[in-house]
């Protein structure tokens, strides 16, 4: 019998970094898979960005990962406004990417919406992110 060790969260978070960007999303957006705090600060495209938030570690692993994915706002009569058909694919793929992509036969883990996948206005005036919560739990014995 092997013995899985405790991961730690940037391990986490790199796993999960891998698993997503070869994943069918990633393909489909214009952009590039990126760890928390790399992604270009002027890109222009539909990026992904993973963060690990938090986790504990008794024999089951179990916490929670941030994915963002990054979509230009289009301009409509004018005025910069949400890519809504863009993001609401985005959102819809993310889920199935979550539910039928992720947790494989043979994963040690197993990945589960937090919440409902929703759209946010960016920090700034150019942009929204679909923003997915996943929790995840890894068995450790």
């Amino acid at each position: 019998m092997s013995l899985n060790l405790k991961k730690s969260g940037t391990q986490i978070q790199s796993d999960l970094f891998t698993l997503l960007r070869t994943s069918y999303l990633a393909s489909e957006i214009s952009g590039s898979t990126y760890q928390y705090g790399m992604r270009p600060r002027n890109s222009q495209l539909e990026d992904m960005d993973i963060q690990f938030v938090t986790g504990i570690a008794p024999q089951m692993q179990s916490g929670l990962i941030k994915v963002n994915i990054y979509v230009p706002d289009i301009e409509v009569n004018g005025v910069m406004c949400e890519n809504y058909a863009r993001c609401q694919a985005i959102e819809i793929e993310a889920n199935r990417t979550i539910e039928k992509e992720l947790t494989t036969a043979g994963s040690e883990y197993r990945f589960l919406l937090d919440n409902t996948i929703q759209t946010f206005a960016g920090e700034d005036d150019d942009f929204h992110f679909v923003h997915v919560r996943i929790n995840y739990e890894i068995l450790n014995y």
